[in-house]
């Protein structure tokens, strides 16, 4: 039921540019003391979220200082991954499972028993630490007592279903150690000796990431039919309800209405196999967007395709209705691309709205910073830069590797002497 995730090599040293040097002899000490433990990541799949992104980077990053990290994944039925999606939409605020109107209590004991037996699976794992990410595996995690473990929640916990909630803390609080990625996701009651803010980061050396010129961006994005010669903005996210993407389709037409060649660009993945409604979520913007040939929907899992679209458009909006981080936001700031964002979750910790980008609530705020942005190539040029400062000083990847040396250091403990 769990399976190991095969990796890149990554250099340590290719990341040494984006360190000051003090920084880089803490982050190797730390390294050396940690040593050859056994750090054991788990989470519920290996494409198509953030998650998955960020440990495809973390953890190569980790081997190359010499420590012995892995990352394993579930091998679930789509019935518990339909329920554990209904329980990520709960916690998020959808909360439509665990209302007494609607709990499905077959529901609940197919999340229990499948959990019960990951974690059979789990305690036969080699490991010194244990990172559990995300709802799907953790209850997995709970009986494991001989070995220091973090839940790593990545989710926004801003408005969640107060029932789904308590259902999951006494879960929750037998780990040493949960992280957020803000403190405003942290529950009323859980012990807050063991809550650590970790905000997550962007590989700046992964094909997603790195250097491509405009032209080589736009070249791509002419290859899937799209007119580079007028102005596009664009989504680049799951299909995902929480994404908002029939509200980018309504903000896009408003704006439209000043701006008659504007195209809307929305670029996704199904892969997650954790996701199982994101093929009816396409299909219904698919259906919303059939009779406008300016709306060009693309459902490809394609690094080199995502920056051409985030380095090539105008404009990027990620109108997410909840955000726990918003990983995609982060990379277009990187790229110096204006981004205009939902006013929630992880969205609020990156950007300050009229300094680094814009934050909106309505499909129609959302328009109105479309046209004010394509009106002045002076507005954009100053979002795009600040932007991209904002993610050098805070959210690269080399930061988010010292953050997690330190919670290993401090979940291992006297282990280490």
């Amino acid at each position: 039921m769990l399976t190991n995730v095969s990796l890149q090599k990554k250099s340590f040293d290719d990341y040494r540019k984006f360190l000051h040097h003090s920084e880089e002899e803490e982050l190797q000490a730390l390294a050396r003391h940690i040593g050859k433990k056994r750090i054991v990541h788990i989470s519920a799949t290996d494409t198509g979220g953030g998650v998955a992104e960020l440990l495809h980077s973390l953890i190569p990053l980790e081997r190359s200082l010499e420590i012995d990290s892995s990352w394993r994944v579930l091998r679930g039925s789509a019935a518990f991954f339909s329920v554990t999606k209904h329980l990520h939409n709960a916690l998020q605020g959808g909360g439509h499972m665990f209302k007494e109107s609607s709990f499905r209590t077959h529901e609940k004991d197919l999340y229990i028993q499948v959990s019960k037996d990951i974690g059979l699976v789990l305690q036969s794992v080699q490991a010194d630490v244990l990172i559990i990410h995300d709802p799907q595996p953790l209850l997995a995690g709970c009986d494991i007592t001989d070995i220091p473990r973090a839940s790593r929640i990545h989710i926004d916990l801003s408005k969640p279903d107060k029932n789904v909630l308590e259902f999951l803390m006494p879960f929750l609080a037998t780990y040493d150690k949960v992280l957020f990625s803000m403190e405003e996701y942290v529950p009323h009651g859980l012990d807050i000796e063991k809550v650590i803010i970790d905000p997550p980061a962007i590989d700046p050396l992964s094909e997603k990431n790195n250097f491509m010129s405009k032209k080589e961006a736009q070249d791509i994005l002419r290859s899937y039919k799209i007119d580079t010669a007028r102005p596009i903005i664009a989504q680049v996210s799951r299909f995902d309800i929480w994404k908002d993407p029939l509200g980018v389709v309504a903000a896009y037409r408003m704006a439209k209405r000043e701006m008659t060649g504007l195209q809307l660009l929305l670029l996704g993945s199904m892969s997650a196999k954790d996701d199982p409604e994101a093929e009816e979520v396409f299909r219904n913007i698919k259906a919303d967007a059939a009779s406008d040939p300016d709306i060009h929907l693309i459902s490809e899992h394609n690094n080199r395709l995502v920056n051409a679209v985030q380095t090539g458009v105008d404009i990027i909006l990620q109108k997410s209705l909840r955000e726990g981080f918003g990983l995609t936001a982060t990379e277009a700031m990187w790229k110096g691309t204006p981004v205009i964002a939902g006013n929630v979750g992880g969205l609020r910790l990156q950007i300050k709205n009229g300094e680094n980008g814009f934050l909106v609530d309505t499909p129609k705020q959302a328009a109105e910073r479309i046209v004010d942005l394509m009106e002045s190539a002076s507005l954009c040029k100053r979002m795009g830069e600040n932007g991209r400062s904002t993610v050098r000083e805070k959210f690269l990847l080399p930061m988010h590797l010292r953050r997690h040396l330190d919670i290993y250091h401090d979940l291992l403990g006297s282990s280490l002497y």
